[in-house]
């Protein structure tokens, strides 16, 4: 899936959002309207209402395509997984991010994703009443490819750790 400018972010990400359910995770996530929630299947889905981190199942990836930052990864790996209940690794952004709408995870952070990895996702999250952001805390996350994704309880909190090995011109 290709993003067009002209249809606008919500389009291509719906049309996404449809083929990822229908094909990848059998119709996790469905949105059928803009502002109307996230489904999976027929059912209404929300994302976990969990508080702390010490309580949270954190979801991430591995820099892949930035090498060169495996120190500065390493290093917010160890303060998360220090702090959270658990970190997994699945190897899909997609599935991860479709996991977090669903309150199967509770915060989702990744480097140098390319656009068709998380736009369905993020709409997905937002829809089901998370958080999605850049590293810089606002909306660049589709042209950085670097995500925070989280419940609104945690997103902040993971956030804050990210930007805490990874300040300013240290952004990947």
């Amino acid at each position: 899936m290709f993003l067009n400018e002209r249809e606008g972010f919500f389009d291509t990400a719906v049309r996404a959002a449809r083929l990822a359910g229908e094909l990848i995770i059998r119709n996790l996530g469905r949105v059928s309207k803009k502002d109307n929630g996230a489904f999976l299947n027929e059912d209404r889905i929300k994302v976990s209402g969990t508080r702390t981190l010490k309580e949270s199942l954190i979801t991430t990836g591995f820099p892949f395509r930035n090498k060169d930052i495996t120190d500065e990864y390493l290093k917010l790996f160890r303060r998360l997984f220090l702090r959270a209940s658990d970190l997994r690794r699945t190897g899909s952004a997609a599935i991860d991010l479709a996991y977090l709408a669903c309150g199967r995870c509770d915060a989702f952070f990744e480097f140098g994703l390319s656009p068709w990895d998380i736009a369905a996702g993020s709409l997905i999250i937002q829809e089901a009443g998370g958080i999605v952001t850049g590293f810089s805390g606002g909306p660049d996350y589709l042209s950085t490819g670097n995500i925070a994704a989280g419940n609104p309880f945690l997103h902040g909190e993971l956030l804050k750790e990210v930007r805490s090995v990874f300040a300013g011109p240290a952004l990947p």
